[in-house]
């Protein structure tokens, strides 16, 4: 009976060193996981911030493009604008001009 209690006791500590060695795996695996857990996260971070920089530039474009286009367009309007202005003024001188030779001719007339 003695040598069944030994294999019990065998088969007991061969148990508990299995369960021991798993226990090793298991805790190595979940280390690994882990590890690759953060790679991967710190991977997606760098990725994202990536895309987040083109986004930045790609909207920095669109603004540069549209504070053109409005400065573009601005232009257009002001010298238009100073072109009507410049032509009412030349037409006011024009009516000035033509009012004093007429008061002249009316002067030298009388």
């Amino acid at each position: 009976m003695s040598s069944k209690f030994a294999d019990y006791v065998n088969a007991v500590l061969a148990l508990e060193n299995g369960l021991n060695s798993k226990e090793f795996e298991v805790s190595d695996m979940g280390k690994r996981l882990l590890l690759l857990a953060n790679d991967l996260s710190n991977v997606i971070a760098k990725e994202a911030e990536k895309k987040l920089q083109e986004i930045y530039a790609m909207i920095d474009k669109e603004i540069n493009e549209e504070l053109e286009k409005l400065r573009a367009n601005y232009e257009a309007k002001k010298k238009e604008e100073i072109s009507l202005v410049d032509g009412a003024a030349q037409r006011n001188f024009d009516r000035a001009v033509d009012f004093l030779v007429s008061k002249v001719i009316e002067v030298l007339k009388s």
